[in-house]
């Protein structure tokens, strides 16, 4: 629903984040989604629509921190605007090197 988070995992400290891959079985509509923590929503993708059902690079950029994770960190998607779609599958791939 609308407001919903979804836990994507739990990354280990002194890792440092590459870039992730969505990849959707149907468009997400109007849906925006964000993949980040609680404290930075959008700290590995801004809030945005995913319209694409082919695989999609996000994060890729100097913008993102590269500075490595001082303690574990639980990476969660939050879904804005509207629910996501009732059927279909989104896979999120995050890659982090370890330092």
């Amino acid at each position: 629903a609308d407001g919903d988070t979804v836990t994507l995992g739990e990354i280990p400290a002194g890792s440092v984040f590459a870039f992730g891959v969505l990849t959707a079985s149907a468009t997400l509509g109007s849906a925006t989604i964000a993949i980040g923590t609680a404290a930075s929503p959008g700290k590995y993708r801004a809030a945005a629509t995913h319209t694409a059902t082919t695989p999609t690079f996000f994060g890729a950029s100097t913008a993102v921190d590269d500075d490595p994770l001082s303690a574990n960190e639980a990476p969660i998607l939050t879904n804005t605007t509207a629910a996501l779609p009732s059927s279909g599958t989104l896979v999120v791939d995050m890659y982090f090197s370890q330092v």
